[in-house]
């Protein structure tokens, strides 16, 4: 094979198979939703169907508002745009301070693959730093008088 061609497989080998290639198309997709400057991550991997998720989003909100200028609040979820607009229509639910990505499943396939998990399971959260790298993750609801204090202190950590 000619330098050319072979230049050419490894390129494409590279962007199809390195997390790298992942990881700069999700910032990309977050960067351009958010258009923030925060340095952490807190991903909400949620369901319309799942009871819990939906029960614990004015606690992530509340959340979204205590550390706005340091963490972007970004529900995420497999389902399309137009389901989730309906869904918090119906269910008058007001997010202000948080961002949704919807039709996401290669997304959440990807940050379960970072936290080492193969099943998914509603709800997820996980809080990632600029690099990629798992701050802290928690699989199932997330409950207390205003938020899991586990989950409270792991954001109070972050710098």
């Amino acid at each position: 094979l000619s330098l050319m061609v072979m230049i050419v497989i490894i390129f494409y080998y590279y962007k199809n198979n390195n997390d790298d290639y992942s990881t700069i198309e999700l910032l990309a997709k977050i960067k351009k939703k958010t258009n923030s400057t925060n340095k952490y991550y807190y991903f909400n991997i949620w369901n319309t169907s799942c009871i819990p998720c939906i029960k614990e989003m004015p606690d992530i909100d509340s959340l979204a508002i205590l550390y706005k200028d340091k963490i972007d609040f970004i529900f995420l979820t497999d389902e399309s745009d137009e389901k989730i607009s309906r869904f918090l229509k119906e269910k008058d639910i007001q997010l202000n301070n948080c961002f949704f990505l919807n039709d996401e499943e290669k997304t959440i396939l990807y940050l379960y693959k970072k936290i080492g998990k193969k099943n998914i399971s509603y709800p997820t959260h996980i809080i990632l730093n600029d690099e990629f790298i798992v701050q802290h993750h928690h699989t199932g609801a997330i409950t207390g008088s205003i938020f899991d204090p586990i989950l409270t202190m792991a954001l109070k950590k972050l710098k």
